[in-house]
């Protein structure tokens, strides 16, 4: 497996932060007096900000104060977030460290804002790892279209079937398959059906896992 680019989700790739938002979620439907089924919390994750929004006013009415919803949640995260810090997915560092080692160019794929990724990648001190940081503000079409991940590719010079993926969601390993990409899939909230599995061309339970894997068959 030869392999120039690395392009990473963010959340629930790199770092825990699925749960923190999941969490912060709860929180503020009951804040508002409401309660969010968890097929339905599970299904945003992955996708961009405003297709979230759609999601939220085709569920609950088009007069679901979704702006206060989204606002009073991110004040949830962020304290969460400055409390306890931003919680590392286990082999990051490894896989950060293997991948400047061996002089791969590194990037990040999110749908999360740029304000909000740069802040979290700032935070957990990765920054300095990555050659480009590409955010769900910055593109036309949301993950599963596979925009972000050709983009991504484009932007550190390389052709997206000599780039390895890393994803946790359904939205995710799909853009990165239909990028072309060798898509690795973490699981992390969702527990993979067959689509899933058909999108990914490997399993890995963690990002320890996958660079394992990557170094014995380099």
């Amino acid at each position: 497996m030869l392999a120039l680019g690395f392009v990473f989700d963010m959340d629930g790739t790199l770092f825990d932060t699925e749960t923190i938002s999941l969490d912060a979620m709860d929180t503020v439907a009951s804040e508002f007096g409401m309660s969010l089924p968890e097929e339905f919390k599970l299904g945003l994750l992955g996708l961009p900000s405003e297709e979230i929004k759609q999601r939220f006013l085709s569920t609950f009415g088009d007069d679901f104060d979704y702006a206060r919803f989204r606002s009073r949640k991110i004040e949830v995260q962020d304290a969460a977030v400055e409390k306890d810090g931003v919680p590392l997915k286990p082999g990051l560092t490894e896989i950060l460290e293997y991948g400047r080692a061996q002089g791969i160019s590194m990037a990040v794929a999110t749908s999360t804002s740029r304000y909000r990724a740069i802040n979290l990648l700032t935070k957990a001190g990765v920054v300095p790892y990555f050659q480009y940081i590409l955010c769900g503000d910055e593109i036309k079409n949301g993950k599963p279209h596979p925009e972000i991940f050709m983009t991504a590719a484009e932007k550190l010079g390389l052709m997206p079937e000599e780039c390895i993926a890393f994803e946790d969601s359904r939205n995710g390993i799909i853009s990165a398959h239909r990028a072309g990409m060798f898509a690795i899939l973490i699981p992390d909230k969702i527990e993979p059906d067959r689509e899933m599995a058909d999108a990914a061309d490997l399993v890995c339970d963690s990002l320890f896992d996958a660079v394992e894997y990557i170094k014995k068959h380099a």
